[in-house]
């Protein structure tokens, strides 16, 4: 069997080697996006080969993280695929050692990270050494639990792309974090706006601090599809009580044509704001999702492998 680098056109047999592994479609406008017009222009993907079948598969996402302040490549791990009749074999191991280790002295990239679900979790920590940040909760509220607190009546409207003015929103939010994905209005509208499949809500506050905004992403939950969940993605929101509030009672006007069974976001412990969803109702759920990384470069070791360092958001995952 051979390792190669991705070329064009071997994105078809990985549509077709998805699908054989995981039994159900990937859209192809997808992979585009999230591959080839990803705004860092860089492919970081590995595929094994038994002659002219693909069996193997493994690739990052090019992401830049601002650690203390200056930008590094790194890679959002993502598919790991191995054809089912060449399951241990070691395949996915050999795969990502490769694309680690090539990719570092070619490219410069300095760490890999991700969310690894219940299958590869084991993996990752065992066979490629990533480092186990604290696991990440889903913090959740019901609408009876503030729908009729007392809000500001405040101008919170949608909007259809992002600016620099919510960059710097973004990094006045998340100034007291040492790593955090870099999130300029390029990589915003890419993540969200020009998203082929997934359908997101940005909605924004002006004020005198700045352009806050949030998005959201909504899912059928149950046998009832007039029911959903929503994920708010992004939360770059002031700590103000009831301003948050006035967010989430103007995100329940947005989808008032469904009954909202739950409001979900990812939030660091120790960011400020936590206190204040506490207040409000927020609680610990489920699911809880791994976070791990792997740094390789030795020089950033010690800030990216403490947890209490990191920003992170529903967003900076692929699932959501």
């Amino acid at each position: 069997m051979k390792i190669t680098t991705y070329k064009n056109g071997d994105e078809i047999k990985i549509i077709q080697l998805f699908s054989e592994v995981f039994g159900r479609n990937m859209d192809m406008d997808f992979w585009q996006w999230r591959f080839a017009r990803n705004p860092l222009g860089k492919q970081m993907i590995r595929l094994m080969w038994d002659g002219q079948k693909l069996v193997g598969h493994y690739a990052v996402s090019p992401v830049l993280l601002s650690v203390e302040g200056a930008p590094i490549l790194t890679g959002l791990s993502m598919t790991t695929m191995t054809h089912p009749a060449y399951n241990g074999r070691g395949i996915f191991s050999s795969l990502a050692e490769e694309l680690y280790q090539s990719e570092n002295n070619e490219n410069n990239l300095q760490a890999i990270w991700g969310y690894p679900n219940n299958n590869s979790h084991a993996g990752f920590i065992k066979n490629l050494k990533w480092v186990n940040l604290p696991v990440v909760p889903t913090f959740s509220t019901f609408p009876k639990d503030w729908l009729k607190l007392h809000s500001e009546k405040l101008d919170i409207s949608t909007i259809n792309s992002f600016s620099e003015e919510h960059e710097k929103a973004y990094n006045y939010m998340t100034d007291e974090f040492k790593v955090k994905v870099l999130k300029n209005a390029d990589y915003l509208n890419w993540r969200y706006t020009n998203h082929p499949v997934c359908n997101y809500t940005i909605f924004e506050f002006k004020s005198e601090g700045g352009y806050y905004f949030a998005v959201t992403k909504p899912y059928e939950t149950g046998s009832n599809n007039t029911c959903i969940e929503i994920d708010i993605v992004e939360f770059v929101f002031p700590n103000h009580k009831e301003i948050i509030i006035a967010l989430l009672k103007s995100i329940c006007l947005h989808y008032k044509k469904f009954e909202i069974a739950k409001i979900n976001l990812w939030i660091p412990l120790n960011d400020q704001r936590h206190l204040t969803l506490e207040k409000l109702g927020f609680k610990n759920d489920l699911p809880i999702t791994y976070m791990g990384v792997k740094a390789l470069n030795k020089d950033i070791s010690k800030l990216i492998y403490n947890g209490n360092n990191w920003y992170f958001t529903m967003g900076d995952s692929d699932v959501f």
